[in-house]
């Protein structure tokens, strides 16, 4: 939870700060993209046929809401084309853009019957001022090589709808389309002191503001429980899932998308100013677009944990090594639509900039160079596959356990517990041993033995570590080395070569501890001892005494005695 709170606070502190700066340096957001535009505007502002004189503009405008009015619905683009959207963003105008057509076409036709004769053809000259009073004009000016209702109508519009919405249409207008929103059946039922205007906003909108403030929050808590519950279900359902708090998470950002959908819809509904409105939609868009980008970024997520899942139940390991890499590149590919998603709706043109990366795709080609060998090393690891995560490897002086392959790097474990992240671009023409994917580790060492050990103890001694080996549950019974090898400067040295079945490196010394433990127990038993340097002075027998008799002990009953201690002490082996 805590971690989720402050992925909220950082999403929060996004939003405030895009919003923010959009809000009081709205140019900054074009300036990457200057030449981009200019040439955008250039092409916007070629000119139009239609839209060539103020009586073009009303005649366009008209014929177009008539064909709107009877059905065509491709009519409204030429409608739209005669206002100037220049001040408002581009998602006002998507959802905007019909309502204050309809209500422009209202406005003209409680004005006066429009005759196209009286209203100036001319190309060029000053603006046509079709409609002036204190809650607006209605203004045609020329916009770059066209005329257009100028953005100050735009604007005006919805109060001068208002404030002439209870007269009839003049006689012989254009037949208008019935546009009565909740707001204007509202406002008719409220007494008129509801409808003084109190800082932009009139009363009855500030109060519908508090209301609706207070439902959103607890419209949020009861839609975020509702999905917990629900999400907490699917987890005993979905039993892949190694971290169940997976679904859970993705309650809350799929209750804040839900919730921006829903209040884009009702605010749209309480007939705020454009000027107002254009912020309070700028941050709902925000809203829904990184509320979005978190349930599809955990939605990779879970995607990965149910891949991995199956990926378990198979013998190959190719499949645990390409879903981890699947997984980032599905992140990546999220960044990437957030991305757009942004420069749509701040209309940065997406196009151009993707053109300007060819002007400089010789310098990014040798500046990605390495990451490009990066990405050839991880594909080599992802077919050849030299190792996996969990082996211990060496390679180039490094060694160490394996804990993650990246599209870039692969990071190692080194005994020293460091992270070493080893680019793949070098795994293609280096020599990796592998010494997790041993079948057996070996061990080998020398048993050293005192010089005045009898031979045929010796031979006994070798006999009964061989069938110790022999024995053992975890040794390779086919080839094994206990041999007298070497007469040392202060021991008769025996060597010990054996392998033994380990995974890993605790095992294999759990194994030797195991099998050492048994040598010594049978060279105490056998009377052998184990030599350490050391020096032995021997002084001359007396003239005329015969020398000590040396007792030589059947070498036969040796070896028999060995192998009955080896047997017993075998029996102790962990199977």
């Amino acid at each position: 939870m805590k971690s989720l709170r402050n992925a909220l606070s950082i999403l929060t502190a996004i939003l405030s700060l895009i919003f923010l700066a959009y809000a009081f340096f709205p140019s900054s957001f074009a300036q990457e993209g200057a030449k981009a535009k200019e040439a955008q505007k250039e092409t916007v502002e070629e000119p139009d046929p239609d839209l060539q004189s103020p009586r073009a503009v009303f005649k366009t405008f008209l014929t177009a809401m008539k064909k709107y009015k009877s059905g065509d619905k491709e009519a409204i683009k030429d409608a739209l084309k005669c206002l100037d959207f220049s001040a408002l963003p581009p998602f006002v105008k998507k959802e905007k853009g019909e309502e204050l057509a309809i209500k422009l076409l209202a406005s003209i036709n409680r004005i006066r019957y429009v005759v196209y004769s009286r209203i100036p053809a001319h190309k060029d000259g000053d603006p046509y001022v079709f409609y002036k009073s204190k809650e607006g004009r209605i203004v045609i000016e020329k916009v770059g090589a066209n005329w257009k209702f100028s953005k100050e109508t735009v604007e005006a519009v919805p109060a001068i709808y208002l404030s002439l919405a209870d007269k009839p249409p003049v006689k012989g207008a254009v037949t208008e389309i019935q546009y009565k929103s909740l707001a204007f059946k509202i406002r008719s039922f409220l007494p008129p002191v509801f409808s003084k205007k109190f800082i932009y906003l009139e009363l009855w909108q500030w109060a519908a503001g508090v209301v609706l403030l207070i439902l959103t929050y607890l419209s949020y808590l009861i839609l975020f429980q509702i999905l917990k519950f629900f999400l907490r279900r699917g987890e005993k359902r979905f039993s892949f899932l190694r971290n169940t708090a997976l679904l859970e998470r993705l309650a809350r950002p799929l209750a804040l998308f839900i919730l921006a959908n829903v209040l884009i819809g009702v605010c749209d509904l309480l007939d705020m100013p454009l000027l107002l409105y254009k912020w309070v939609l700028l941050f709902l868009s925000l809203l829904k677009i990184f509320s979005f980008l978190v349930v599809l970024y955990r939605g990779v997520d879970i995607l990965a944990e149910f891949l991995l899942a199956g990926a378990r139940r198979t013998v190959t390991n190719i499949d645990d090594i390409l879903i981890p890499l699947l997984q980032k590149i599905g992140r990546v590919l999220v960044v990437i639509y957030g991305i757009i998603a942004l420069a749509s709706l701040f209309e940065v043109n997406i196009t151009s900039l993707i053109a300007g990366l060819g002007l400089g795709g010789l310098a990014f080609a040798l500046a990605a160079k390495d990451t490009v060998e990066n990405l050839f090393g991880s594909i080599t690891v992802l077919l050849d596959q030299p190792f996996k995560v969990g082996d211990y490897i060496r390679l180039e002086g490094i060694e160490g356990t394996v804990e993650a392959i990246g599209l870039r790097s692969t990071r190692i474990r080194t005994p020293y517990n460091s992270l070493v992240s080893l680019p793949n671009s070098k795994l293609i023409s280096t020599s990796v041993d592998n010494l997790g994917a041993r079948q057996y580790r070996r061990t080998r060492t020398m048993l050293s033995l005192t010089y005045d050990t009898p031979p045929e103890k010796i031979e006994a001694f070798c006999e009964g570590v061989r069938e110790l080996i022999k024995a053992h549950p975890k040794t390779r019974k086919d080839y094994f080395h206990v041999h007298l090898n070497e007469f040392s400067a202060s021991s008769l040295d025996v060597i010990l070569n054996v392998y033994f079945y380990a995974k890993d490196f605790t095992t294999e010394l759990a194994l030797k501890e195991e099998l050492f433990l048994a040598i010594i127990k049978l060279a105490n038993k056998l009377g052998v001892e184990f030599a350490f340097p050391t020096q032995t002075v021997h002084l001359a027998s007396t003239p005329g005494e015969p020398p000590p008799e040396v007792k030589v002990s059947d070498v036969a009953k040796e070896k028999e005695k060995a192998l009955e201690i080896a047997k017993k002490l075998a029996a102790n082996f962990a199977k």
